[in-house]
């Protein structure tokens, strides 16, 4: 699939539900469809080091793992999968005549108003709507499958280290100071991870670590009645399956990001009222870990899209200033 297919879908109005007045959302690893109704989205035939959606059959084995795990939270929203077709008459999904190219996963759209990063934008989040969702999140960990096995410290390691890859476009935009800046941040993630692997350790074999969401940032909640979080990572079990302080560290790292702090502590402590996991000094640094290694991850996001800037992405600049922000976060300053 490429992005001119993606416009021939839209411009011929070549989905169930069309209405003529689709908008397309490119995001680094896929294309998303927003109509009046439905929602379809098509993954990228990409590789990274995180995920492979390279073949037409790892595509269509994820967008099948996609449905099946967002229907845990987001049942209503997400209803299934469709081929993309291509014959004579162009491109199409749905049934019918022709040869299967791709998959797209349909949803029922939500309203927009409601997503919880224009709502902080606009100043408008509520102590009320963080206990909700706070409520739901810690019933969702107490019943998704428990990972009772070992905590892989090297694993963590990795993972934080694989900022590395976006390494030539920090020296390219900030220079080689903001590129040692970054490599020290690494390093220190390293000697953190060794301090507290014990505890690690402990908290994997007690049942904190679960299948859970994995990419729990504002732009992926619907602040509705009642809340719908959606969009979680299928691709990569290692991302979704983690201590619910790394799972809550990316909300409270998306309020800090907004500006909002105090908001961001207060989740915390509401989840923990209703899933005790901050037990202990030594959890609450490891939380404050998790906040900087998902804005490690944000970071790391912001420059692939960068990398992929075109006239339908934020203009570079605001994508450059959002990286900084996040570095920020992290505790790098460019």
């Amino acid at each position: 699939m490429t992005r001119e297919a993606v416009h021939a879908l839209i411009e011929g109005r070549a989905y169930p539900g069309a209405s003529g007045r689709a908008t397309l959302v490119e995001t680094h690893i896929s294309w998303v469809i927003l109509d009046d109704e439905w929602v379809y989205k098509i993954k990228k035939p990409i590789r990274f080091s995180f995920l492979d959606f390279s073949s037409l059959e790892k595509r269509w084995f994820y967008c099948q793992q996609e449905l099946k795990l967002n229907k845990r939270l987001a049942p209503d929203m997400y209803r299934t999968v469709l081929p993309v077709g291509y014959s004579d008459h162009g491109y199409f999904i749905g049934t019918g005549k022709g040869i299967t190219i791709d998959y797209a996963l349909q949803m029922l759209r939500q309203d927009n108003k409601s997503q919880m990063n224009k709502l902080l934008e606009a100043g408008r989040v509520t102590l009320a709507q963080l206990d909700q969702l706070a409520a739901m999140l810690a019933s969702f960990h107490r019943q998704t499958n428990k990972i009772t096995k070992p905590a892989d410290i090297e694993a963590l390691y990795v993972d934080f280290a694989d900022l590395a890859t976006v390494l030539p476009p920090i020296r390219k935009h900030w220079g080689p100071a903001a590129e040692n800046q970054v490599q020290h941040a690494i390093e220190k993630a390293g000697l953190f991870l060794q301090k507290h692997e014990q505890r690690l350790q402990e908290r994997a074999l007690a049942g904190f670590v679960v299948d859970g969401h994995g990419d729990l940032h504002s732009r992926n909640i619907f602040l509705s009645e009642p809340p719908v979080i959606f969009d979680c990572i299928e691709f990569n079990e290692a991302i979704r399956q983690v201590d619910v302080l790394n799972e809550i560290a990316f909300l409270c790292l998306d309020l800090d990001f907004y500006e909002y702090p105090d908001l961001a502590n207060y989740f915390a402590q509401t989840y923990h009222t209703h899933y005790p996991c901050l037990l202990t000094d030594e959890d609450h640094a490891i939380l404050a870990y998790y906040r900087r290694y998902r804005a490690n991850i944000r970071l790391k996001v912001t420059l692939l899209d960068v990398g992929q800037a075109n006239a339908e992405n934020a203009p570079t600049a605001v994508k450059l200033s959002q990286a900084r922000r996040y570095a920020a976060l992290m505790g790098v300053r460019f």
